[in-house]
């Protein structure tokens, strides 16, 4: 995983994990450089009104 995203980077792209299921899955992903991250770990799918309240808490 860390070699794919580093060559994404030398190409100057963003990495984007899919289907992140835990705490342990976000500090790893984070570690390894991956810029942004997506699954069930980091929250449910939710309609798009509840998104800022959502993200201003998290943060």
């Amino acid at each position: 995983m860390e070699s794919v995203i580093y060559l994404a980077h030398r190409f100057s792209k963003r990495v984007v994990a899919e289907g992140v299921k835990s705490d342990a899955h976000i500090h790893r992903l984070q570690g390894m450089g991956c810029d942004l991250l997506q699954g069930f770990g980091i929250s449910k799918p939710m309609p798009a009104e509840t998104l800022r309240s959502w993200y201003v808490e998290r943060e």
